[in-house]
C-alpha cells in the first residue's frame, strides 16, 4: 500500500538526495529522481515500504518554510 507523504531534500551524497520526512526519517532518492530540486525543497513522495517515488514538487510549502526558519532566527538574533 503507497502512503503519500512530504519530504523535503536535506542534502545529496553521490548520486543520492538524502530526503527527510516530517518525522526526521531518511529516505535515499536517485539524485535524478529530484533533478530540478535542490536542498530545502519539498515534495510529495509516494512512500511503499523502502521504495520512494516523486510525484510532484511543492513550492508553497518550501516557501512557507523558509519564511517560517527565516522569522524563527530573525527573533533569535533580533533582525528584521
Amino acid at each position: 500500500m503507497k502512503n503519500e507523504k512530504l519530504l523535503v531534500i536535506d542534502r545529496f551524497e553521490g548520486a543520492f538526495a538524502v530526503c527527510l520526512d516530517d518525522e526526521e526519517r531518511a529516505f535515499d532518492l536517485p539524485r535524478s529522481a529530484v533533478a530540478d530540486l535542490g536542498e530545502g525543497e519539498c515534495f510529495l513522495a509516494a512512500i511503499e515500504g523502502k521504495r520512494v517515488e516523486f510525484i510532484k514538487a511543492m513550492p508553497e510549502e518550501t516557501a512557507r518554510r523558509k519564511a517560517e526558519a527565516e522569522a524563527m532566527l530573525a527573533a533569535l538574533f533580533g533582525k528584521k
